[in-house]
């Protein structure tokens, strides 16, 4: 036990700093090193199903640093009598382990090489998926491909696991993914830890990309800039038909870019043609930023396109707003509901985001719209039909939001018609698309 104590002090430090580096550089080298698994070069950790079993290997199997350390310094103890004497014959046996660990590690690699340079099929057998996003970026722009990410929980979430053993670990897949993409994994796993590079790597691209659940997978060129998803599970025939039309898109976008960075595109009538195809949904992951920059050029050419896209940007910001706003209010208002808010305190809470709207017509439409349903939930009919009538009546009123407050005054004269109806607990309002 002094032995253990002496070289380790329990909370991640160790007391020798040699015998630390070494550890961590075989840490590195087991971590790093490319594996061969049939054709196919692997990186250890591994995501999935392989996990175990890859790890499990002989080509990455390494035993505990402690358990090594412990098991040399308490043969040392036996053999020597004295804690100062085991201590440095300890580390000395440690160290001749690591090293002939990793002697025997390079021994089995090079053995493998030899092994898997005989000719084989030039199509890949397992999808080759790489975990750092910057070497990722880099082979992309070097081969003139797009990046395809892969988001998953690998060790817990079930859909993730099934789509995988269904899709992603077939040879086809690895076939058709290598023509036009470089495959990435991002993963969040539960029982195991990733580095904390790729932890804080792998929350960023999460956040950028507002991933709310998994799978999820995203079609990006290499500048990250996406034009396509794939979101929650799905069977092989809806994988490759969704990966047909996106991939298709794909092709379409880097006929226009030539091989350049969209952000090296001058030409107003080139990035039209990019802008045009990109869907709604991915803009507001990069492209606005490019859109932004088209539209501050100083050139009178093009200027047409310039202001097309000027008054579109204003459109994609105001719908982005109200998608916020209302995002903000819908959480905090389900948050009351939990704990059973009183109606007053609710309505209080209501017209705190009316005052939150700051004259923005189509906020404050948006929060009384809430309002007039909250107020049927509780079976304020009058009220409710009095916030109704006023926006009907309302000469700015959207299309959308007149025609949701008719059926509201609908289903009040129904309710005031049929008043023994079951009572029902205070529900969250019918909310409106986010989007127009």
């Amino acid at each position: 036990m002094e032995f253990g104590r002496a070289l380790y002090d329990g909370d991640g430090r160790w007391a020798d700093g040699t015998l630390a580096r070494r550890v961590d550089e075989c840490k590195a080298e087991i971590t790093e090193t490319p594996l061969r698994i049939g054709a196919s070069p692997l990186r250890c950790p591994l995501w999935g199903p392989q996990r175990a079993a890859i790890l499990n290997s002989k080509n990455c199997r390494m035993k505990n640093p402690m358990k090594m350390l412990f098991s040399a310094g308490r043969t040392a103890l036996f053999a020597f009598g004295h804690p100062s004497a085991a201590r440095g014959i300890a580390v000395a046996l440690l160290l001749a382990l690591l090293t002939s660990s990793s002697a025997a590690a390079e021994d089995q690699m090079q053995t493998s090489e030899a092994e898997n340079s005989q000719p084989i099929s030039s199509s890949p057998v397992h999808v080759d998926w790489i975990s750092d996003i910057t070497v990722a970026q880099e082979l992309a722009n070097k081969e003139g491909k797009d990046l395809i990410l892969f988001f998953t929980g690998s060790d817990w979430c079930a859909f993730c696991i099934q789509m995988e053993e269904e899709v992603l670990a077939k040879p086809e897949t690895a076939q058709r993914l290598s023509q036009r993409y470089v495959p990435v994994v991002l993963d969040f796993p539960h029982d195991s830890e990733l580095s904390i590079y790729l932890t804080q790597q792998n929350q960023k691209l999460k956040s950028q990309l507002n991933i709310i659940g998994f799978p999820t997978i995203y079609f990006v060129d290499a500048d990250l800039l996406p034009y396509g998803q794939m979101a929650g599970y799905k069977s092989p025939a809806e994988f490759w038909k969704s990966f047909d039309q996106i991939s298709a898109l794909g092709a379409e976008l880097s006929a226009i870019k030539v091989g350049e960075s969209v952000a090296d595109i001058q030409d107003a009538q080139r990035l039209d043609r990019l802008f045009g195809k990109v869907p709604r949904e991915m803009l507001e992951y990069g492209w606005l930023t490019q859109i932004q920059r088209m539209i501050d050029e100083p050139s009178e050419a093009d200027s047409q396109i310039r202001q097309s896209w000027a008054k579109r940007l204003a459109q994609i910001v105001q719908e982005n707003t109200k998608r916020d706003f209302l995002s903000a209010m819908s959480l905090g208002f389900r948050q009351r509901l939990k704990v059973k808010t009183s109606s007053a305190d609710m309505l209080e809470y209501l017209d705190s985001f009316a005052v939150k709207a700051d004259g923005n017509a189509k906020l404050l439409e948006a929060v009384n719209a809430f309002k007039a349903h909250y107020l049927f939930n509780i079976k304020r009919f009058k009220e409710a039909a009095a916030i109704a009538d006023e926006m009907i009546a309302a000469e700015s009123a959207d299309p959308k939001t007149v025609a949701m407050m008719q059926a509201l005054k609908q289903q009040i004269a129904a309710s005031e018609e049929s008043p023994a109806v079951e009572e029902k607990a205070e529900i969250a309002p019918i909310l409106f698309p986010l989007r127009d």
